[in-house]
């Protein structure tokens, strides 16, 4: 089976944007068990998901923390955008910057990746 990446792109703003982020981790976390080759990053708005996320008190922190070995890393960019990069170090989530410090989603479709994008 090729690698897969999921893209978390949605927004804490919304409860759209909730059920965005828990569908595609819970797809990961399915992935995983199943044996699948699966990385998890987060860009764009999705990045004001990491504090949340990495906070224990929050519901979704399990989740996160269950899929830390698949989370590759977080959109350098979007991050110091969204004001959330000491965050994201903090979390000691590396910064992702291959493509003019953003993720190289290019490299991964060329590496044969499925892209998944919630």
């Amino acid at each position: 089976m090729q690698p897969i990446t999921l893209y978390i792109l949605s927004s804490p703003e919304t409860q759209e944007g909730l059920g965005r982020l828990v569908n595609g981790l819970e797809i990961a976390r399915d992935l995983v068990q199943q044996g699948a080759s699966v990385e998890v990053v987060f860009d764009g708005a999705g990045t004001k998901w990491i504090p949340e996320l990495t906070h224990p008190e929050s519901k979704l922190h399990p989740l996160f923390e269950a899929l830390r070995p698949q989370i590759v890393g977080v959109c350098a960019f979007c991050s110091s955008a969204y004001g959330v990069q000491e965050q994201v170090q903090a979390a000691g989530i590396p910064l992702l910057q291959e493509n003019n410090g953003h993720p190289g989603i290019a490299t991964r479709l060329l590496q044969n990746h499925h892209v998944l994008t919630f």
